[in-house]
């Protein structure tokens, strides 16, 4: 039998008696209530933890070469994505000249080796993935564009 009981339904804990409490399924009910919103801050949290943990795992392999195709979830897109272009990227720098290779290859592994904070939340991490693959895209197409500037070059000095 309850003696005494606190009141959580206006998110404050005060003191109720237990004659106030209509019934057992209400005072669960009113727990329940109080302990939603920080059940789902600890969820968040950890979900977050596993998002900047499994972003640190794919960066370590995707820079190695040897990451393999995630999950499908949303991260593992961005992660699969970041790794595609990065393949290309790589590719790209196999055709340039050998003396802009090193400043290329820089480039990429400063962009591929950022990782986000570890006390970010869920949007500041896709945030973070968004910005990653707009700066590997940004990387690509200037790559694209020197490559096709030198096929210009030397189009024009054959002639």
């Amino acid at each position: 039998m309850l003696k005494s009981t606190f009141d959580i339904s206006t998110g404050n804990l005060t003191y109720r008696r237990p004659n106030a409490i209509e019934t057992y399924d209400q005072l669960e009910l009113d727990v329940r209530k109080a302990m939603h919103p920080c059940l789902e801050s600890l969820c968040e949290k950890a979900s977050s933890i596993d998002v900047v943990k499994c972003i640190m795992e794919a960066t370590k392999a995707t820079v190695s070469g040897i990451y393999e195709d995630a999950n499908d979830t949303v991260v593992s897109m961005y992660l699969n994505e970041i790794n595609n272009i990065a393949k290309r990227i790589r590719a790209l720098i196999s055709k340039t000249p050998v003396a802009d290779r090193e400043g290329c290859t820089e480039e990429l592994l400063d962009i591929l080796k950022t990782i986000p904070e570890e006390s970010a939340d869920i949007q500041r991490l896709m945030e973070f993935l968004r910005k990653k693959i707009g700066l590997l895209n940004s990387l690509e197409f200037r790559l694209k564009d020197y490559l096709d500037d030198i096929d210009i070059l030397e189009d024009f000095n054959k002639k």
